[in-house]
C-alpha cells in the first residue's frame, strides 16, 4: 500500500558459536528463463578497525584468562559434585574456623593461590595482611606486592573506598538481585564477610580477578581451598596517576570498582549451586549475568535510573553514562567523590562494538575459532537484558530464578523467560536495531530495549569528541539496503545465535516475496529463522 521500510533479520537458532551456516535472501524470484539479479554480499560497517592500545590488549587477555579459568573450574566443580564425601564434609563443624572469625587490621596469614592449577595445588602460598575490616568485607593485601598501601596514600584511599562501596551498596545489590553471596558462610569460615584478596600474582597471570569453587569445600576435599567466600584481584604496580592504565592506583580503581561486584556475583551463583546440589551455570550465561551485576549496581548507585526507564547517555550534570566514558571529567567526579571515576556501564556498551559492526559473526554463546576475544560477555549481557525487558516483572525476580535453577544455559534462560530461544534471538536481533528508531510510533515491546535507549547512547558517543573516531556513525548496525522487487543478498556465514540485517525500502503496491535459501537450488538450513518488523 505505498512507500514503506521493513527491517528483516535472519538469525541462527543454533546454540553453539562454532555452528555456522551460509544463506541467501532473495526477493521476488524471477520466472523460469529469466536471470536473477546480481548477488550483493553483506559486509561489515565502515567503522575504522582501530589498532588496539596496550591497555585494550591487556583487557582482552584478562577476559580470555578469566574464561579459561571458569571453564576449568566448572570441570573441577563437576568432579567435586561426584565425590560422595563432598557435601557431607563441606558441612563440617566450624568450631576451628570460629576462632579465626574476628579479624583485625594488621592481622596476617597465609593463603593458597590456585589460579590455573586446580584445587589440589598447595605449592603456591601467599602471605597476606588485613588492611581493612568492614561490615561485609575484609580486604587482604599480599605482602609481596611491589606497591603497598602502607607506602602509598592514594592506593590506601582507593582500597578504603572499594570497601565502603561494597559494604554500603554492592553486597546488598548482589544479595537482593541474585542471592546471598554469604549463603554458605555458616558452612565455611563463618565470619560473615567476603574476603577480597589483592595480589600482584594475578598481574602476571593475565587475569584481572577470579573466584574458585575450591573455596567452597574444606581442605579434606580441596587441599588448596581457603574455605570461605573469597575473590582474588590484581593490583596497581606504579605510583602516580594515569586513568587510562590499571597499573596506576586511580586507573586501577576506575576499573576495579565494578569488577568487585562482578566477582561477588560469581560467589553468589556458585554458593547457590553448591547449596542446591545443582550444576554450575554455563560460562557464557554466567559471565553475561555477572555483567548484569555491574549494571544493577551502576543503575542503582551511580546513575540512579530505573528498570525500564529508557535511559540514554546522560550528561556530566546528571552523572549519567557520559561519566562512565569520561573518567577525567571534573563535574562527574565532584558529584560522586566515593564512586567516581568508575567504568560503570562502559564495557557493556563499548566492547560490544564488534557484534554491532559484524552481527552475523558474533554469538552470545561463548568463544569459538574465528571469534576470539571477549565480545560474547557483552553480547550475552545484551541478550539477557532484552529478555528481561521483554518477559520479566523485575530484574531480581528473573535473576533469582536463574541462579536457583537446576538447569543451565539456554534451557535455564528460556524456562525462566517462558519463551523459546528462537523467539529470544529473533526479538533481540530486531530490538538491537529498532530500539527507539526515529519516527517509529507505538513500537511493539518485541522490538525494544525498555531499560536503555540505544539510539541515544550511540549517537551521543558518535558526537563525543573523545569517542567519535571509534563510533564514527550515529548508529553502528548497518543493514544491507535492498529495494523492493527482485534481489539476491548473500551471507557467507552466520554463527549460532547471531544475526544478519537487511533493510527493504520502496513502494509496496504489490506483494513482496522473501525467499530464504542456501542458494538458488537448495533449501535453507533448519537452524535459520527470519524476523520482520515495519519501521516506516
Amino acid at each position: 500500500g505505498g512507500p514503506a521500510r521493513y527491517l528483516v533479520v535472519v538469525s541462527s537458532a543454533a546454540t553453539s558459536p562454532g555452528t555456522t551456516n551460509a544463506f541467501e535472501l532473495a526477493g521476488n524470484t524471477p520466472a523460469a528463463g529469466i536471470a536473477e539479479p546480481a548477488i550483493v554480499t553483506l559486509r561489515a560497517s565502515s567503522a575504522p578497525s582501530e589498532p588496539q592500545s596496550p591497555e585494550q590488549l591487556r583487557l582482552a587477555r584478562q577476559e580470555r584468562v578469566h574464561l579459561a579459568h571458569l571453564e576449568r573450574d566448572r570441570l573441577e566443580y563437576q568432579r567435586l559434585m561426584a565425590d560422595p564425601r563432598a557435601r557431607r564434609e563441606s558441612r563440617q563443624s566450624n568450631q576451628a574456623t570460629r576462632e579465626a572469625a574476628d579479624v583485625a587490621v594488621g592481622d596476617a596469614k597465609d593463603m593458597f593461590f590456585t589460579l590455573g592449577a586446580g584445587c589440589n595445588d598447595v605449592s603456591r602460598v601467599m602471605s597476606v595482611k588485613a588492611i581493612r575490616v568492614g561490615t561485609r568485607s575484609i580486604i587482604w593485601e599480599d605482602v609481596a606486592n611491589s606497591l603497598q598501601s602502607s607506602a602509598d596514600a592514594p592506593l590506601a584511599g582507593f582500597y578504603e573506598r572499594i570497601g565502603q562501596i561494597f559494604d554500603q551498596e554492592q553486597y546488598e545489590s548482589v544479595k537482593r538481585s541474585f542471592g546471598d553471596p554469604l549463603l554458605r558462610d555458616a558452612d565455611t569460615d563463618n565470619d560473615g564477610k567476603i574476603a577480597m584478596v589483592f595480589s600482584e600474582r594475578l598481574n602476571g597471570s593475565g587475569a584481572a580477578a577470579y573466584v574458585t569453587s575450591c573455596d567452597q569445600r574444606p581442605q579434606s576435599i580441596s587441599p588448596g581451598s581457603n574455605f570461605g567466600q573469597y575473590f582474588y584481584g590484581s593490583v596497581p604496580t606504579t605510583a602516580g596517576s594515569n586513568l587510562n592504565s590499571s597499573s596506576f592506583p586511580d586507573g586501577w580503581f576506575y576499573f576495579m570498582g565494578r569488577t568487585v561486584v562482578h566477582e561477588v556475583k560469581h560467589i553468589a551463583s556458585l554458593s547457590a549451586r553448591v547449596a542446591n546440589g545443582s550444576p554450575f551455570e554455563e560460562s557464557w550465561l554466567e559471565e553475561g549475568t555477572a555483567r548484569h551485576a555491574e549494571e544493577l549496581w551502576a543503575r542503582e548507585s551511580l546513575h540512579h535510573v530505573p528498570f525500564r526507564g529508557n535511559t540514554g547517555f546522560g550528561t556530566a550534570a546528571n552523572n549519567g553514562l557520559y561519566c562512565d566514558f569520561h573518567p577525567s571529567d571534573g563535574t562527574c567526579n565532584a558529584l560522586d567523590l566515593l564512586r567516581r571515576p568508575s567504568y560503570g556501564m562502559r564495557r557493556q556498551f563499548n566492547e560490544i562494538r564488534d557484534k554491532l559492526l559484524q552481527p552475523w559473526n558474533w554469538s552470545p554463546f561463548g568463544n569459538a575459532d574465528g571469534q576470539p576475544g571477549f565480545v560474547f560477555y557483552q553480547s550475552s549481557w545484551s541478550l539477557v537484558r532484552y529478555t528481561i525487558d521483554r518477559y520479566a516483572i523485575s530484574d531480581s525476580a528473573f535473576f533469582r530464578a536463574l541462579t536457583n535453577a537446576n538447569t543451565t544455559g539456554v534451557t535455564n534462560l528460556t524456562a525462566v523467560a517462558g519463551a523459546s530461544i528462537d523467539q529470544l534471538i529473533g526479538g533481540w536481533g530486531l530490538a538491537l536495531f529498532a530500539d527507539d528508531y526515529p519516527g517509529l510510533v507505538n513500537p511493539s515491546p518485541d522490538i525494544q530495549f525498555a531499560t536503555w535507549n540505544l539510539r541515544n547512547i550511540y549517537s551521543s558517543l558518535n558526537a563525543a569528541p573523545l569517542w567519535t573516531s571509534r563510533w564514527n556513525t550515529p548508529f553502528p548496525i548497518a543493514p544491507l539496503p535492498l529495494t523492493t522487487g527482485a534481489f539476491v543478498a548473500q551471507v557467507p556465514t552466520i554463527r549460532g545465535g547471531a544475526h544478519a540485517y537487511f533493510e527493504i525500502t520502496g513502494s509496496f503496491n504489490t506483494p513482496q516475496l522473501l525467499n530464504l535459501r542456501t542458494n538458488a537450488t537448495t533449501a535453507p538450513s533448519p537452524n535459520l529463522r527470519i524476523a520482520i518488523t515495519r519501521l516506516q
